[in-house]
C-alpha cells in the first residue's frame, strides 16, 4: 500500500533553509557565491542588451548638464551620415533690407564629409550662402550611452535626417551636390550670436530665431526726414549698435540759421544681451532739434559710426 505524503508547505521549506544555513556553513558560503553569480550575470545580460538595442536603433543620449561625460576623436565611423541635410525656415513677416533684398524664408544647412568635418550654413536668394561654423564631429559618452557632437551641440540621426539636440530637424537634401559660399550683397551684413542672427543693412537692422523676428528697426522707429544714405551702424568690437532716427519730415539732415526748437532727429543704442539671447531696449544717446548746426550734426554722425 502506497502512503502519499503531503507536500510540504512553503514556509516549512524555508525554516528547513535556515535551519541548513545555521548548521552548515559550507552550505551558507556556497549559497552566497550562486547568489552572487546570477546576480552578476544578469546585470551584464541586461546591460549588453540595452547597449545593442541602442547601437542597433541609432539611439544618442543627450544630457548637457551631465558633468561625467567624455569626449572621444577616434575611431568614429561617420560613414552613414555622410551627406548635406537642410531645413526651410519660413519667417512670420518679411523682413526689408533694402530695395532690392527683402527676407522671408532661409536655408540652414549642414554638410558631413568623409573627414569627418562638419559645417553649418545660412542660405538665402538675396543673402547667397554664409558659412556659420565649421568643427569636428566627435563621439561623446556620458554615462556609456554614446552621440555625435560638434560645437557643442549634440546630434540624432535616424534614416536620411538629423536632429539638434533641443534644436531643428533636418533632412538630406539631394538638390544639393555641392556647397559654395558667396560674398553678402553690398551695403548687407550678416551677425551670428547663439541661435540668433542679426541682419543689418544700411537702414534696417533685425534680429531672428528660427521663424520669429524678435527686432525690426524700421517697424518700431520709422524715419521721417534727412537724407543720409546709412541709418545705422555697429559698433566696432561689441555687440552695440547705433542708429539715427529723424523726425522733420524733410529731406535735409540740418539747419545753419533755424531758430525753431522742433525736433530734428534722435540717436540711439541697442545692444545684443547673451543673458535674454536678444537685443535690449534700446537707448537713446542724443536728441537734437533744429536749431543744431551742421557741424554739430557732423560730429555726431562720426561719433555713431565709429
Amino acid at each position: 500500500m502506497t502512503v502519499n505524503q503531503e507536500p510540504k508547505k512553503p514556509y516549512k521549506i524555508f525554516i528547513d533553509i535556515v535551519k541548513k544555513l545555521k548548521e552548515d556553513k559550507l552550505y551558507l558560503s556556497s549559497l552566497i557565491i550562486t547568489l552572487l553569480f546570477i546576480g552578476i550575470s544578469s546585470y551584464n545580460g541586461v546591460k549588453n542588451v540595452v547597449e545593442l538595442y541602442n547601437e542597433d536603433n541609432n539611439i544618442k543620449v543627450n544630457n548637457p548638464n551631465d558633468v561625467d561625460n567624455t569626449s572621444l576623436t577616434t575611431d568614429i565611423d561617420i560613414s552613414n551620415y555622410i551627406g548635406i541635410y537642410s531645413k526651410e525656415i519660413s519667417l512670420e513677416s518679411p523682413i526689408k533690407l533694402n530695395s532690392t533684398c527683402t527676407i522671408s524664408s532661409y536655408k540652414y544647412i549642414y554638410q558631413i564629409n568623409s573627414n569627418k568635418k562638419i559645417t553649418k550654413y545660412l542660405s538665402n536668394e538675396c543673402l547667397g550662402t554664409i558659412k556659420i561654423w565649421n568643427d569636428e564631429l566627435k563621439e561623446t559618452i556620458i554615462k556609456e550611452a554614446r552621440y555625435l557632437t560638434a560645437n557643442n551641440i549634440n546630434y540624432l540621426f535616424a534614416n536620411n535626417s538629423m536632429r539638434e539636440v533641443g534644436g531643428n530637424n533636418y533632412t538630406k537634401d539631394e538638390s544639393l551636390d555641392t556647397i559654395k559660399v558667396t560674398e553678402l550683397p553690398k551695403e548687407i551684413e550678416v551677425y551670428f550670436y547663439n541661435d540668433n542672427v542679426v541682419l543689418l543693412s544700411n537702414t534696417n537692422l533685425a534680429i531672428i530665431k528660427n521663424s520669429l523676428v524678435n527686432f525690426e528697426l524700421t517697424k518700431d522707429y520709422q524715419n521721417k526726414g534727412g537724407n543720409l544714405e546709412k541709418l545705422v551702424y555697429k559698433v566696432s568690437d561689441k555687440d552695440q549698435f547705433n542708429f539715427i532716427v529723424f523726425s522733420n519730415n524733410e529731406e535735409v539732415n540740418c539747419y545753419e540759421s533755424s531758430k525753431e526748437e522742433k525736433p530734428l532727429y534722435t540717436i540711439y543704442q541697442i545692444t545684443y544681451d547673451a543673458k535674454t539671447d536678444t537685443f535690449s531696449n534700446p537707448k537713446t544717446l542724443i536728441t537734437r532739434d533744429r536749431t543744431t548746426t551742421c557741424n554739430t550734426f557732423d560730429e555726431d554722425v562720426k561719433s555713431i559710426s565709429s
